[in-house]
């Protein structure tokens, strides 16, 4: 009924607007429809959070998504750059009717378009956004702050039944969810380009929990922490990710420190370090097949399979090493399917083509910015990574690496195992 009460409100503020709009000259109207309306973008007037009131100058935020969700041809919500939108209507009791807390909307595919923008929630218990029926896509926009109860998923944004695209500066970050997903949680699955997911905090999956796949490129997924299991990352339906690092995350009585998949994960030219977890696969945990490419996965910890468990590991040209918390490098449930080039700190991984190696340092330097998107691990001088597979394009068939370098360096030499050419 309150949800039915402010549509209604909304119509009518509606109708009024068009009206006022219809009855001046052509310039007036030119100058009112540009501050609320551009073609089918609609801009928000106010970085303050006020009562639903579709009579006043000011178009709020939260006013703006019921401008998305009930006109016609209006699906993007376009944000004034470098601005930080406060939610403080604060409610009582969680609602859905997009009058107090979270942002809620029902529309089917809702763009929000931002260029260094961030929302921030200050309402306790309160999400930041509830996609309530419905795909988001939030560029340039980090969502914080936002906090969810007990088993309630989703502290960022939650799209019970739609599908996350987060790109080109878009972002989680420190928000907090009583289930699952503390940044993202999406129901038909995720993609992150360019993105960061930082410093989130869950039962479950501390950064994003994906019901189907989901795609990372060119993004961070870093510090984040789960009471359970899935640091980083949980995806249900499998994971793949290119151009990418997964760091520092945390599952604390589970599996999975940075990524756990309940299919497969496939990861080309990425980084995955620092990451823990308590059970296993302190980076990466995999009930199907794990497939490294041109990869580096170092330096995780976990009492069984510090760096790496799955059923199956297939890997070309990627180190897996330095170990801690006391497990082997890999805990594998069949053998490996080696593809050649790849370097282990123990045998445990199943390295044993004529190109593979086993070496307890691979001499990389700490995760640092050596360029690109993303924090790297560049390998160091002396460092067996360096110019071991063939130049030639069949063989060194990565032509670039994690941050976009030209491999091999210099051309006409070989190129070097794992995320970052030196």
């Amino acid at each position: 009924m309150r949800r039915l009460t402010h549509t209604l409100a909304f119509l009518i503020g509606l109708a009024v607007v068009l009206v006022s709009i219809v009855g001046v000259g052509p310039e007036a109207r030119a100058d009112v429809g540009d501050d609320l309306l551009d073609d089918s973008v609609v801009h928000p007037t106010t970085a303050r959070d006020l009562p639903l009131d579709f009579w006043d100058a000011d178009l709020t935020l939260r006013e703006a998504v019921l401008w998305a969700e009930f006109v016609p041809d209006i699906g993007t919500i376009e944000l004034r750059p470098g601005v930080t939108y406060e939610l403080t209507m604060c409610g009582n009791a969680p609602e859905d009717a997009n009058e107090s807390g979270d942002l809620d909307t029902q529309e089917s595919f809702l763009t929000i378009a931002g260029t260094s923008n961030m929302i921030r929630q200050n309402c306790p218990g309160e999400r930041v956004l509830h996609m309530l029926d419905g795909d988001v896509q939030l560029t340039g926009t980090t969502l914080t702050g936002g906090r969810t109860g007990h088993f309630q998923n989703g502290g960022g944004v939650y799209a019970p039944a739609g599908f996350v695209l987060m790109a080109y500066g878009a972002g989680a970050r420190n928000n907090s969810s009583g289930g699952s997903g503390g940044g993202v949680f999406a129901r038909e699955g995720v993609m992150l380009v360019e993105s960061r997911i930082t410093s989130n905090t869950a039962l479950n999956a501390g950064g994003v929990w994906s019901g189907d796949q989901i795609n990372v490129i060119a993004s961070t997924v870093a510090d984040n922490t789960a009471s359970g299991s899935g640091g980083g990352i949980v995806s249900v339906l499998g994971a793949w990710l290119t151009g990418s690092t997964l760091s520092g995350n945390r599952a604390r009585n589970g599996g999975g420190g940075g990524i756990l998949s309940f299919s497969e994960i496939s990861t080309e030219n990425v980084t995955i370090s620092g990451n823990s977890a308590t059970v296993s696969g302190g980076a990466i945990s995999a009930s199907r097949t794990a497939h490294l490419r041109w990869s580096t996965v170092v330096d995780n910890s976990a009492p069984r399979g510090a760096n790496v468990t799955a059923m199956m590991l297939e890997s070309y040209a990627s180190v897996v090493g330095v170990r801690r918390g006391g497990g082997t490098d890999c805990r594998l449930t069949n053998p490996t399917n080696s593809l050649g080039y790849n370097i282990a700190g123990d045998n445990s991984c199943g390295f044993r083509g004529p190109t593979d190696r086993v070496v307890a340092n691979p001499l990389v330097g700490a995760l640092a910015e050596n360029g690109g998107r993303t924090q790297t691990r560049m390998p160091l001088a002396g460092s067996p990574l360096l110019n071991v597979v063939p130049g030639n394009p069949q063989a060194c068939d990565m032509r670039w690496d994690q941050r976009d370098v030209a491999r091999p360096r210099p051309a006409g030499g070989a190129c070097d195992i794992g995320a970052v050419e030196r």
